[in-house]
């Protein structure tokens, strides 16, 4: 009986093994899917914050000729 046991353990250990590995290669790829995905986040912002600071000269006339409007 302690034989067919082990030899069941064994079994469902080899069988776990892999689906392991599985899910951590997985886990690695979406890490470095969302890795990329916040750089290019981070430099779509980045692009963004230039172009409103940029802006900014445009908008002081207005707002020094209508006051705090708001």
């Amino acid at each position: 009986m302690s034989v067919l046991l082990v030899y069941i353990g064994i079994c469902i250990v080899d069988s776990i093994i892999p689906a392991v590995r599985n899910r951590m290669k997985s886990v690695k790829n979406i890490q470095k899917i969302t890795k990329a995905m916040k750089m290019v986040a981070a430099s779509k912002l980045r692009a963004i914050q230039s172009k409103a600071e940029n802006s900014r000269g445009l908008w002081q006339p207005f707002t020094a000729l209508l006051g705090d409007a708001a």
